[in-house]
């Protein structure tokens, strides 16, 4: 599960994320995997290597809950057409956001060819 908040800003000439998204989640490793990669502190390990917290614990199956944390602030020069907005537009770090603004909220996502950003965002007021 994850949540989103923050405010993105769309002018005429410029994008502006300030962005802090927070994702949750859990895993049941079997003790049979868990032994691979040095019993639940291994998994443990492993997790807090990919995650910004993670904590498993257990003895017949590794029970694991992480949480990720990540903050985007990206003022760029942008331009629109129509309903998609081009950041960096003309250079090689252009992407491209398809974007929909509707009873006052805010939905978009990347659309550029092999995005980096694949989530669906909708910032409501």
């Amino acid at each position: 599960m994850g949540t989103t908040t923050g405010l993105v800003t769309i002018s005429a000439t410029s994008v502006a994320r300030n962005i802090t998204t927070r994702v949750t989640g859990n895993a049941a490793v079997p003790t049979t995997c868990a032994v691979a990669l040095g019993g639940c502190p291994g998994v443990q390990n492993m997790l807090r290597n990919a995650f910004t917290t993670a904590s498993c614990t257990g003895t017949t199956s590794c029970d694991c809950t992480f949480t990720d944390d990540s903050a985007v602030t990206t003022p760029s020069p942008a331009t629109i057409a129509g309903t998609t907005v081009t950041t960096d537009p003309g250079t090689a770090a252009a992407r491209t956001w398809g974007f929909c603004n509707a009873n006052g909220s805010l939905t978009y996502k990347e659309t550029t060819a092999q995005a980096r950003d694949t989530w669906l965002y909708t910032m409501a007021p």
